[in-house]
């Protein structure tokens, strides 16, 4: 729709592999299929191996990733997955009544905690049949190996889907930069000061960023495969915009597309967690943020999955109970002989 886009591909992996842990059948295989495991040990081994491969706060650079789970205290669990995402996710758990306000508010307090306040979690909530809500998080913060002078930065013009726009433009010359060239873009790199890039994707006039998502080459090139992208070395007269962009997006129409379907439906199978019947997913959702100044990129992500039941729902324990409308009563004796029996229609007299 020509709005901006953003989201953390580590935060849903992990997020998808705990899923798979919680599920199993045909609803388990759905979910491996899209990670690219053949069993959920080879799933849990790639979240682990993602997970130490990111994590760092050293003073260099910071990628702060936590899982949690928040359970319902009125239902029965199963210790041994618990114990798996506990110890390989290292997920916190939380228990309390879903739907109340002090739960909600400490879920979002949990993911605004996380996420150093980067995203904005008002609208986060838990359905009162909850049996379980799964969430990731990352924050990410790191400096340009070589920062940007803000003495340089000036505005220029922005063409973007909704017209043109001046804003600030960094700049910088690389002495011995490299631009690389594939099918309708081209594409350079911003070295960060733990070891990392932002790799930035231009397309050629005429292409659109969805032409250049659909394209394997840019997708080869960030994981490390350049074999067949053309690459200049040069120096580069470097001029990136300023931003701050973010975006939620809800998954579940977008992993429906991807053939994981079992898990929203009344087929879901959620056995290594409980015995509760008819737990499906209800919501799949996927904050992010990433902005960019002269001294680094800063960026945050939560992916958050509720599983509830629909079976009947709990019975509430407090029932408003309101006289504001005409009504009946009736006085009765010890042994239930009715003394009195009215009606309330006025009380202006």
């Amino acid at each position: 729709d020509g709005g901006n886009r953003v989201y953390s591909p580590v935060s849903l992996e992990i997020a998808l592999s705990m899923l798979a842990e919680i599920t199993d059948g045909q609803t388990r295989a759905q979910i491996l299929s899209l990670l690219g495991a053949d069993s959920i040990e080879n799933a849990r081994r790639q979240a682990v191996s993602i997970w130490d491969g990111t994590y760092r706060d050293d003073g260099i650079g910071t990628t702060v990733l936590a899982d949690s789970l928040w359970l319902n205290d009125g239902l029965m669990y199963k210790k041994p997955v618990l114990d798996i995402l506990a110890d390989s996710y290292c997920a916190s758990s939380f228990s309390g009544k879903p739907g109340s306000t002090e739960y909600d508010s400490a879920l979002r307090g949990w993911l605004t905690d996380q996420t150093r306040g980067m995203l904005d979690t008002s609208g986060v909530k838990l359905d009162p049949r909850t049996v379980i809500a799964l969430t990731q998080t990352v924050y990410y913060k790191v400096s340009w190996e070589n920062v940007f002078r803000e003495t340089d930065t000036g505005k220029r013009d922005f063409e973007g889907t909704k017209g043109r726009v001046s804003v600030d433009f960094m700049n910088r010359e690389i002495e011995n930069g490299s631009v690389y060239f594939g099918d309708g873009w081209q594409a350079t790199r911003l070295d960060t000061s733990d070891g990392g890039a932002m790799w930035l994707i231009l397309p050629d006039k005429g292409r659109t960023t969805a032409d250049v998502i659909t394209s394997d080459g840019m997708f080869d090139l960030i994981s490390g495969n350049k074999n067949g992208i053309e690459n200049r070395r040069a120096k580069v007269r470097l001029s990136v915009p300023k931003f701050d962009v973010s975006s939620l997006t809800d998954l579940i129409q977008g992993l429906i597309n991807l053939c994981v379907t079992d898990v929203f439906g009344s087929s879901a199978d959620f056995g290594p967690l409980t015995d509760v019947p008819n737990v499906f997913v209800s919501e799949a959702k996927h904050a992010a943020r990433v902005m960019i100044d002269e001294k680094g990129c800063t960026g945050a992500a939560y992916t958050l999955i509720i599983a509830p039941t629909n079976g009947r729902p709990e019975e509430k324990k407090t029932i408003d109970f309101i006289l504001d409308r005409q009504f009946v009563f009736a006085v009765t004796s010890d042994n239930g002989i009715p003394l009195f029996v009215g009606a309330v229609n006025d009380l202006t007299a």
